[in-house]
């Protein structure tokens, strides 16, 4: 059970950042500032982030 639920954030935090991916091609092309940008790459970073210590769960084991 600890597993599926760990694997169903896994999969959120995924979702999320692949919501956020128009904002990073946008930012890449030069369509949105670095102001505008700022959050968003903070927010993307919290996502890969969290899904590394999730993976991280279960692989020290």
């Amino acid at each position: 059970m600890l597993e599926l639920n760990k694997q169903f954030q896994i999969d959120l935090l995924k979702k999320k950042l692949a919501d956020t991916d128009y904002k990073a091609i946008k930012y890449a092309e030069g369509l949105i500032s670095d102001e505008e940008y700022a959050p968003v790459k903070a927010e993307r970073q919290h996502f890969r982030d969290e899904i590394n210590r999730l993976e991280q769960i279960g692989a020290e084991s």
